[in-house]
């Protein structure tokens, strides 16, 4: 029975471990898109911020899952 309770925590750490780094490549994605918009004209200071703050409370948000 030890070794079926091993294999889950592993696999849930696992999985933790893939969600915060998928969460983490999206976020660097939001972030360089912001900056990209944002230096063709298309997204404003304001809009531009509240992207960059919404891709670094992702961010926290990712590392607090592990």
């Amino acid at each position: 029975m030890k070794p079926i309770i091993t294999l889950q925590s592993l696999a849930q750490r696992g999985y933790r471990a893939l969600l915060v780094i998928a969460l983490e490549q999206g976020s660097t994605l939001l972030i360089k898109a912001g900056v990209r918009l944002y230096a063709r004209g298309y997204l404003g200071g304001i809009e531009v911020r509240l992207l960059l703050g919404f891709a670094s409370d992702l961010r926290h948000r990712s590392q607090s899952l592990l």
